[in-house]
């Protein structure tokens, strides 16, 4: 594997809950926003916005939508939004028309940028050796983020983004190997349920962080597939009796 100080950083991701009580000074704050504002978009219309969460009683509230009690808590909180509103008004007042702002293609487009945004972002804070979690809870109740962001149509939450010092020590989550998620030419339908079969032996609730891999031996590659049984065969998020 080739390897820089970027890859390294991409390479040794681990999502961060829990910061020091520290923030984050303004310099480092205008470098994040920066790095967000050059993230690639489609057709350059930048269809996103961030909104930096400093008031103490909006984040209580958040963290209650996102069902998230660190949310309330230490590291800065920014919410990305899919912003159609922004061209909407300058076609307007151009007298243009703006029907295609209000097609699915545009709003795909808009999430596509906030979520390019948030990835950039993210990488950049962890560059600078802090550490951050995206949350996409924030979607857990759109209409009371809007609500209390005041946010007008054409405006949609995408993701939330947590970022501090970080004041906990967190295990890496395996991942798949690639066999099982690149592919040449044509999808690979090569994933079986007895693949991801977790072990009789386990506690479904036991198989979260205790977790390692090394090597590239079968057994070595086992608990890719007990992570991905625990998260998608146990989880209740996708069956579709869930509600927020």
């Amino acid at each position: 594997m080739n390897l820089n100080d970027t890859i390294k950083t991409q390479l040794n991701h681990r999502s961060i809950r829990h910061f020091k009580n520290q923030q984050l000074d303004k310099e480092t704050l205008n470098t994040l926003y920066e790095v967000a504002n050059h993230t690639a978009s489609s057709q350059f219309l930048q269809q996103f916005s961030i909104i930096h969460v400093t008031d103490k009683n909006k984040r209580t509230k958040l963290a209650e939508i996102c069902n998230q009690p660190p949310v309330s808590e230490n590291g800065e909180f920014f919410i990305f939004l899919i912003d159609l509103h922004r061209n909407v008004k300058l076609r307007q007042e151009a007298n243009l028309d703006d029907g295609r702002l209000h097609t699915m293609d545009l709003y795909l487009q808009g999430l596509s940028d906030a979520t390019l945004a948030v990835q950039n972002m993210y990488l950049a804070a962890e560059s600078l050796g802090l550490g951050g979690v995206i949350l996409g809870s924030i979607r857990n109740d759109i209409r009371a983020v809007s609500e209390l962001f005041n946010l007008p149509d054409m405006v949609i939450p995408a993701l939330g983004l947590q970022i501090g010092i970080p004041d906990e020590e967190i295990q890496q989550k395996p991942r798949l190997p690639l066999s099982f998620k690149v592919f040449e030419n044509e999808y690979q339908d090569n994933l079986s349920t007895q693949d991801c079969q977790l072990p009789q032996s386990k506690d479904m609730g036991l198989v979260t962080h205790d977790l390692t891999v090394s090597g590239n031996n079968a057994t070595s590659l086992l608990p890719h597939y007990t992570w991905l049984h625990h998260w998608v065969v146990g989880s209740t998020h996708l069956t579709n009796t869930f509600t927020h």
